[in-house]
């Protein structure tokens, strides 16, 4: 199940350049509608050993990364980050 074979590398950013945040949630927010139509309605595989077709669901199991790439793909601010730490309040760093 977990062989290198098995799985799926989505998304490397190149050097030298990295994305900015909001650069980075567009491009995420196109594979993640992807993933959860795949998650909520599979999709039907032909194969030899089942020529009717199987359903398959597919999920996101992990998402490897540094901290900081961290933040960006989850969206929020680094712990360095003075403007606006929490994105759900937008408090910054000297009110908290």
């Amino acid at each position: 199940r977990y062989h290198a074979e098995n799985l799926l590398v989505g998304l490397m950013t190149p050097r030298p350049m990295e994305p900015l945040g909001s650069q980075l949630q567009h491009y995420m927010k196109l594979i993640i509608d992807n993933l959860l139509n795949l998650y909520d309605n599979g999709v039907v595989y032909y194969t030899p050993a089942f020529p009717q077709g199987r359903c398959v669901h597919m999920a996101l199991l992990a998402v490897v990364c540094d901290h900081p790439a961290m933040c960006k793909m989850g969206g929020f601010a680094d712990h360095s980050h003075n403007k606006a730490p929490c994105n759900k309040c937008h408090i910054d760093q000297a009110s908290i």
